[in-house]
């Protein structure tokens, strides 16, 4: 309870909404130059980084229910595209079992974030 007690501190609640932020801001800064290509989705990749990047934003300053709404359905998009890769990424890795294991621990570690961003809900702010 003391860890969820130190976690609903604005500041670390800001904190996990900043630092996504960042990760998306520097992937739209860094890859200026393929902004107008096609992702593997067929989305172009300046909506691939600028959507996030502009909920992720919006979170970090107002941290509301709307927000997080947008945020964990980011979260979620991204976890059903992870495990909807398992079977490709598996015979991919067939030879090589420890990339395959790294892919679950992705896919664990988004779980955990999406458990992290649950606990943090706002509760009050609408918008």
């Amino acid at each position: 309870m003391e860890l969820l007690n130190k976690i609903n501190n604005w500041k670390y609640i800001r904190l996990l909404y900043i630092l996504p932020c960042a990760v998306f801001g520097w992937g739209l800064l860094s890859n200026l130059h393929y902004l107008n290509q096609q992702s593997s989705l067929g989305i172009s990749y300046k909506y691939v980084l600028t959507i996030p990047l502009l909920v992720f934003l919006y979170q970090s300053v107002r941290n509301s229910i709307l927000g997080w709404v947008l945020t964990m359905s980011l979260w979620l998009i991204y976890v059903i595209l992870l495990v909807s890769k398992i079977p490709e990424n598996y015979q991919s890795t067939y030879d090589n079992p420890s990339a395959f294991g790294l892919y679950i621990l992705a896919i664990l570690a988004f779980l955990i974030i999406g458990a992290l961003y649950y606990l943090i809900r706002p509760k009050k702010n609408v918008f």
